[in-house]
């Protein structure tokens, strides 16, 4: 047997512990699992003074696979009598839904582990309802515009992107014949950054979870009528959303309650960037007009010269 012994052990999503939750819950940001939210495996150990090398798993439940490894580490004890404590910030494990169990080696010998839970997220769908903070309300029903930034994004680190607010959440259609957004349609999370209407400086940036909106899902006929109003330069109307059925995708970006920036979180560096690549263009020619008159051609006849 080893001679390290366990105290406790918890994984637990970070959000919960720093509200003082004691549920061994581990978020993700879709309904059926995905990319983790930050979560915190801590643990104690006592035993004969020394050093141990110990390692942690998560294991489904149902089969026993292991769907996380941690690295070795080297625990320090001091002593029979003390318990010292070690804890590990985690992110983007990729987990479904569901039971899993926290394992523990210690000098290559097994602990008994402890259950751990994999939900969904706040704001998610199945998750607990979000609070949708002032400041993120306010600054983004107000804004025509946000910067995406997401994983899978590839050239850049952001993407504008035109959307309708609605009801706590950002709703956008993108890809197909719409504005392009490679790589959102397979994301969980995306951070929505908000700029000011009339200046152009960083509002805020906040974390949102990432939901596909089905054709003819409820959600779909209660915002593509709304998407449709916002749309500029429609070119087919109402049908638009017969359009985006066949050809593009809709997204519910919901905030999880993380604030990215805040007016005092502030990442200062230059984040200038070039414009992203697009093939749009004007589907119809432009009239030759200027200040509301035909443009002629241009007079050939040379110049006389001026005779004083």
């Amino acid at each position: 047997m080893s001679r390290a012994r366990l105290r406790y052990a918890i994984a637990i999503d970070e959000q919960l512990f720093k509200d003082g939750s004691g549920d061994p819950v581990i978020h993700a940001f879709g309904d059926r699992g995905g990319r983790t939210q930050p979560f915190v495996v801590r643990r104690g150990w006592s035993g004969p003074q020394g050093a141990y090398v110990e390692e942690f798993r998560i294991v489904r439940a149902a089969d026993r696979l292991t769907m996380y490894r941690s690295d070795p580490r080297i625990v320090q004890l001091a002593g029979e009598f003390y318990t010292n404590d070690v804890e590990d910030r985690v992110d983007g494990v990729a987990l479904a839904i569901g039971e899993y169990e926290l394992v523990f080696t210690i000098d290559d010998e097994a602990v008994p582990g402890v259950p751990v839970f994999v939900e969904p997220g706040p704001g998610a769908v199945g998750g607990s309802p979000v609070a949708v903070h002032p400041l993120i309300e306010e600054a983004t029903k107000k804004s025509d515009l946000v910067w995406l930034s997401y994983a899978g994004l590839d050239g850049q680190s952001t993407r504008p992107a035109w959307f309708v607010w609605h009801k706590g959440a950002a709703y956008l259609v993108f890809d197909g014949s719409e504005q392009q957004m490679p790589g959102l349609a397979e994301a969980d999370s995306a951070v929505v950054t908000v700029r000011s209407k009339d200046k152009g400086g960083l509002l805020v940036a906040w974390r949102a979870a990432v939901e596909p909106v089905p054709p003819g899902s409820p959600a779909w006929n209660e915002v593509t009528p709304l998407l449709v109003g916002k749309r500029l330069n429609n070119r087919d109307g109402d049908a638009a959303a017969e359009r985006w059925a066949r050809e593009c995708k809709v997204a519910r970006l919901v905030p999880t309650g993380e604030l990215v920036e805040d007016p005092e979180h502030f990442d200062s560096s230059n984040r200038a960037e070039p414009p992203a690549p697009t093939t749009a263009t004007t589907e119809t020619r432009v009239p030759i007009t200027l200040h509301g008159k035909s443009r002629r051609p241009a007079d050939k006849t040379p110049a006389r010269p001026f005779r004083g």
